[in-house]
C-alpha cells in the first residue's frame, strides 16, 4: 500500500468535492435549520433548550449524510464515465489505493464542513444561553463516525453500480441503520427470534452513536459505551472499505 498515492488521490478528490455546488447547498440549508430552531425554541414553552439542541445536532448529521450520499455515490462512477480512471490506473496505483484515496478525499471535505458546523453550533448554543460541556465533543465524534459509515457504504456501492442504484442502496443503509434497534423488540419470545438477533448483529446500528440524547437530557455518558460504539463504527468502516476494494479489484472497467 503506497500511502503517498492514497494521499495524492485524496487531495485531488477533496479539491473536486469542495468545488461542487451541492456541498454548499446542504451546508447553507443546515445553517438555516440551526437558526430556525431558535424560532421553534421560543414557541416551545419550557423546551426551548431541548428543541434548539436537537435541531442543531440533527443539522450536523443531516449535512454529512446528504453529502456522503449525493457526492459519495458518484466518486468512482464519475471517474469511469469520464475515462479518467484509465489515466490514474496506468500509473503505479492499485485499485485499492484508488478506492481509499477517494474515501479519504471526501472524508476530508466532510470533516471540514462538520467542524465548521460544530463551531457554528457551539456559538449558536452559547448565544441562546445553552450550557455547553466538553461532552459535546463525544456527540460530535459520534456523528462523524456515523457519517463515515454511510460514506464507506456509498463508496462501496459506487464501486459496483450506477449512481441511481448506489443512492437507493446507500439511503436504505442509512434508514435501516436508523431503525435497526427496533429489530430485537420484534417477537422477542417467539420461535425464530434468534434469526432477528443474527440479522441485528449484521446490519448497521446507528443507535449506538446516539449520545446526543444523553447530552441534551443531562444523562450520564458512560465512557465504555463511547469506546464500544466508536470501535464498532471504525470496524464497520474498515470492513466496508475492504469489501469495496475487493469488489473494485475484480470489476471489469475496460
Amino acid at each position: 500500500m503506497n500511502t503517498q498515492s492514497v494521499f495524492h488521490i485524496g487531495v485531488n478528490t477533496y479539491k473536486e468535492v469542495v468545488r461542487d455546488k451541492i456541498y454548499y447547498v446542504f451546508f447553507l440549508f443546515s445553517i438555516f435549520i440551526i437558526f430556525f430552531s431558535s424560532i421553534l425554541g421560543r414557541l416551545s414553552i419550557g423546551e426551548s433548550r431541548v428543541v434548539i439542541m436537537d435541531f442543531s445536532f440533527f443539522s450536523m448529521e443531516f449535512t454529512g449524510v446528504m453529502i456522503s450520499i449525493f457526492v459519495g455515490i458518484t466518486l468512482v462512477y464519475r471517474e469511469i464515465e469520464k475515462k479518467t480512471i484509465f489515466n490514474i490506473l496506468s500509473k503505479p496505483i492499485s485499485r485499492s489505493e484508488f478506492i481509499l484515496g477517494k474515501f479519504l478525499g471526501l472524508l476530508m471535505a466532510l470533516v471540514l464542513i462538520e467542524t465548521v458546523m460544530f463551531v457554528v453550533v457551539v456559538i449558536f448554543l452559547k448565544f441562546n444561553h445553552v450550557d455547553v460541556s466538553c461532552w459535546i465533543l463525544v456527540v460530535f465524534g459520534s456523528i462523524l463516525l456515523q457519517i463515515m459509515m454511510i460514506l464507506s457504504c456509498a463508496v462501496l456501492f459506487s464501486a459496483v453500480s450506477s449512481p441511481i442504484v448506489s443512492g437507493m442502496f446507500t439511503l436504505c443503509f442509512y434508514i435501516i441503520g436508523s431503525i435497526s434497534y427496533q429489530i430485537v423488540r420484534l417477537y422477542p419470545a417467539r420461535d425464530g427470534a434468534y434469526i432477528l438477533k443474527a440479522l441485528y448483529a449484521l446490519i448497521p446500528n446507528f443507535s449506538k452513536f446516539d449520545f446526543s440524547y444523553q447530552y441534551v437530557h443531562h444523562l450520564d455518558i458512560v465512557g465504555m459505551s463511547v469506546f464500544t460504539a466508536w470501535g464498532y463504527g471504525i470496524s464497520y468502516v474498515v470492513l466496508l472499505l475492504l469489501i469495496a476494494s475487493r469488489c473494485f479489484a475484480v470489476k471489469d472497467i475496460f
